[in-house]
């Protein structure tokens, strides 16, 4: 559509791949050289890795190529057997492979068709020839069939083997060849390449590349601006660089800009990204306002008009009930917005509502008994301490905590629920340190990650910062209770210790997932801080959902919770959900939902095995992914093991 207004033969940036087209930055050199000196040498089993869209297929169609004339003229020929769909029994991989090479299987027998290949091997090993099997998207092929590979290995001479073997797939495959079940193949892997997303530069002269090769002679289509704007977005990625260059290209015909400006590689990468500037009432914090507003607004008329008349018969004097006109608000005008009044919040939220940065209310009546709502109720997370003089300009306070049956929530409740939230925000903010570390931690290129104990604390104490106001090395003299402070000082003390106890692991160099991800990390971590101060701190998984870890299945609490925010629940921010337990102790919750990042392990196709070696559950991104669950005691100190 847009060739001729550019100038150009064909289409530069099709997204299939292309091996004509085939830019070799140094990684994909190394990969292709690896491939080739694999199977000249007869290395037995080559494995190239590599993220989704950086080349990978392109490299195997361009070794295909240059592999093709070797079976007709070449004193080596080789029977190429190239399998896209590696989702296969070993069994059926056998017949496949044999059916490629034209041989019919003898029988469904694993042992009778090993014999038939190892007989096709021979002779053609016998003709100075090799058979050569690619196994792309390998990370895909079940452990049963990855561990028969071994047995292909097995058909070798005294000198060479019969079967060269191309395993290419994403790093998650690295990681299911770490499994233990699947070590004999490891071990035989004799050639090894990692293909790397493109560099800065490399991106630019990736995209030059495909307009030469598409163009009469040279031309220059993008702006130097609109160039970075790209590159930017596509992250190294050669499968990214196509589509955001390939739409570009089409928003810059439509309206016949012959060089592409910064502002369309703008717009266009703003819109496949999905993050296109709307007005702020079609925004999603908006929507969440509204709901919140829905749900606060109608709870603060009803303990206003009906603080007792439902319990136990009970109604105020007459002298005290509003008219049918004044409920109506017909002799008055009525508020702009009501509020709801501090004598109907439980104790917590009047505990919340004198800290320094809520504006203090107006004189009220002595209070009435506050009536009792609900189990469950979201209480949103203290905001964070500021100076005096910006208290007046704050406008968001913490919500209300409530209590179960007929009792109120104490002063000690307020405490315990507050501690307990403080709890489960820090372990997360470790958790979600963890996670933004793993790019480094499982690069195989590096040896030195720069993740140690002391780093990751320095992280943390930034993240718990930024969410909740407070310094963890300055506990002391927070605002906040007594008992939350040593508890968090020992969490904080734990995550940091598991993290320097893994050094040796995450350092290693050339192995590429190392295991140690948040999902685990806040595992161990909870386990070893319930053991030592007698707290029950943990993690637990979505509900009606088997969780990965037995130990992470929620109880029957804690699944109508799970339930509850799985209905209607803010997807950001530190929301917790709080209950109040028969023993009077209090239980926190905080809900963790799945980012995009989790999703290469719990996403889609649902049932596919991760790079952890566990069945992928099908979730998309938003969705629960369960919560940090603690429970504290409202009267009784909390007992820290020394």
């Amino acid at each position: 559509m847009y060739t001729d207004f550019y100038g150009l033969i064909r289409e530069p940036f099709g997204t299939t791949p292309d091996a004509d087209n085939l830019f070799l930055s140094p990684s994909h050199r190394e990969a292709l050289g690896s491939i080739l000196y694999g199977i000249k040498e007869r290395k037995g089993v080559i494995l190239v890795t590599g993220e989704v869209g950086v080349g990978k297929t392109t490299i195997l169609r361009r070794y295909l190529q240059i592999a093709a004339p070797s079976q007709q003229s070449s004193p080596h020929p080789q029977q190429t057997v190239h399998l896209y769909n590696p989702n296969l029994t070993f069994e059926r991989l056998l017949a496949t492979i044999l059916q490629q090479l034209g041989i019919q299987p003898a029988g469904a027998e694993q042992s009778e068709m090993l014999r038939q290949l190892h007989e096709a091997a021979g002779a053609e090993h016998g003709r100075g020839g090799t058979i050569v099997l690619v196994i792309d998207e390998a990370q895909c092929m079940p452990i049963e069939t990855l561990e028969g590979i071994r047995m292909l290995t097995n058909l070798e001479t005294a000198h060479d083997k019969l079967i060269q073997i191309v395993l290419t797939g994403q790093p998650e495959l690295e990681a299911l060849l770490e499994r233990h079940e699947v070590r004999h193949v490891r071990e035989r892997i004799a050639v090894r390449a990692r293909i790397l997303p493109l560099t800065e530069s490399e991106s630019l002269a990736y995209i030059q590349h495909r307009l030469d090769q598409a163009s009469r002679e040279q031309v220059s289509i993008f702006s130097p601006a609109a160039l970075r704007v790209i590159v930017q977005a596509a992250r190294g990625i050669p499968r990214r660089l196509n589509i955001l260059c390939d739409n570009t290209l089409m928003a810059g015909f439509r309206r016949r800009e012959p060089i592409i400006s910064r502002q369309i590689a703008q717009e266009v990468t703003a819109e496949i990204d999905d993050v296109r500037r709307v007005p702020l009432w079609k925004r999603r914090e908006a929507a969440v306002l509204v709901a919140l507003l829905a749900l606060v607004v109608p709870a603060g008329f009803y303990l206003e008009w009906f603080p007792t008349g439902h319990q136990e018969g009970l109604e105020p004097p007459a002298s005290e009930r509003p008219t049918r006109q004044q409920d109506r608000g017909l002799e008055q005008p009525a508020p702009a917005s009501p509020a709801l009044p501090l004598e109907s919040l439980s104790p917590l939220a009047t505990a919340h509502a004198e800290l320094p940065w809520v504006k203090p209310p107006a004189p009220l009546p002595p209070p009435r008994p506050v009536p009792v709502l609900p189990e469950l109720v979201r209480v949103s997370g203290a905001p964070p301490a500021l100076p005096e003089k910006d208290a007046a300009q704050t406008s968001e306070a913490s919500v209300v905590q409530v209590a179960v049956g007929a009792e109120m929530i104490s002063s000690e409740d307020a405490e315990s629920g507050e501690t307990a939230r403080l709890l489960v925000v820090l372990l997360d903010a470790g958790r979600v340190v963890l996670g933004k570390a793993q790019a480094s931690i499982n690069n195989p290129r590096l040896e030195d990650k720069g993740f140690s104990g002391a780093v990751f604390h320095v992280r943390l104490r930034k993240e718990f910062l930024a969410r909740t106001g407070h310094d963890l090395q300055a506990l002391n003299a927070a605002a906040m209770p007594e008992r939350a402070k040593p508890l968090l000082s020992k969490l904080a003390g734990l995550m940091q210790k598991a993290v320097q106890e893994v050094q040796t692991d995450i350092n290693k160099k050339g192995i590429g997932f190392k295991g140690f991800i948040p999902a685990t990390f806040g595992t161990q971590v909870a386990a070893i801080f319930s053991r030592d101060t007698g707290l029950k701190l943990r993690q637990i998984g979505p509900p009606e959902i088997e969780p990965r870890n037995p130990e992470n299945r929620p109880d029957e609490q804690e699944t109508e919770a799970l339930l509850t925010i799985q209905k209607s629940h803010p997807r950001v921010g530190d929301h917790v959900i709080s209950q109040r337990l028969p023993d009077h102790s209090v239980r926190v919750l905080l809900p963790l939902f799945y980012t995009r990042a989790c999703l290469s392990c719990h996403g889609k196709p649902k049932g596919e095995v991760d790079i952890s070696g566990y069945e992928k559950e099908g979730f998309k991104e938003g969705d629960l992914g369960g919560a940090i669950s603690v429970i504290l005691p409202a009267a009784a100190e909390t007992a820290m093991s020394q």
